[in-house]
């Protein structure tokens, strides 16, 4: 695997992740209200 690869792998998941959080995050929200 080259250092690109990996690269393109981790951006992939970390887009993931953060829209993941987002989610949660806004499900959180409208528990709370």
């Amino acid at each position: 695997m080259n250092a690109q690869n990996a690269h393109h792998l981790y951006t992939e998941n970390f887009v993931v992740i953060k829209r993941t959080m987002a989610q949660s995050v806004a499900l959180a929200f409208q528990k709370n209200r």
